[in-house]
């Protein structure tokens, strides 16, 4: 691009030379270094080749140990400390939830351990029960005064009801946990 600024053609914007104008030698600049004469390479002789690198097969593996690990991207750091916060609450919640219990089995005495001056909770069921409750879960099941099966007795409520569900479900009876006795 050439712009007008008093000079002739081909004369650029700050008077510096243009192909179309050959430069004028000022006196007050020094004459170029020479430099030495560049030197062609026959075409029939081949370009140096790199060699390449021998190493031997421990020295690539311990190489392979020493190289940096490049750092996961942002996105997938968040995204496992969110899975990692959700699984620490799935595990405290799981871990306040009874174990799952074995199925029930015949056992000559069912129900808690005796414990003295505390209140005890019976866990009852239907009169026609009491054969098969003796015969496949508790062995010391009977029948009361109310026409009841008693088949235990617990010192917690919680512990009562969660006997009552599971025997229940075993034996295809009903049973529920009667009104709390203190011996």
């Amino acid at each position: 691009m050439t712009f007008s600024n008093g000079g002739g053609p081909g004369e650029h914007f700050r008077g510096k030379y243009s192909p179309s104008k050959p430069p004028v030698a000022d006196a007050a600049q020094e004459p170029e270094p020479e430099r030495p004469p560049v030197r062609a390479i026959p075409a029939e002789q081949p370009l140096p080749q790199a060699q390449p690198r021998l190493v031997p097969p421990a020295a690539r593996q311990s190489e392979a140990l020493a190289a940096p690990v490049p750092s996961p991207p942002k996105n997938a750091l968040i995204a496992g400390i969110a899975v990692a916060g959700g699984m620490a609450i799935l595990a405290a919640v799981i871990s306040n939830r009874p174990a799952a219990q074995a199925p029930l089995s015949w056992q000559s005495s069912c129900g808690s351990p005796p414990v003295s001056g505390s209140s005890w909770w019976p866990v009852l069921g239907p009169a026609e029960a009491v054969e098969t409750v003796r015969s496949r879960y508790c062995g010391d099941a009977y029948v009361t005064a109310d026409g009841a099966v008693q088949v235990a007795s617990f010192s917690s409520q919680a512990d009562a009801t969660a006997f009552a569900q599971r025997l229940a479900a075993a034996s295809g009876y009903s049973f529920r946990v009667g009104q709390p006795r203190t011996p």
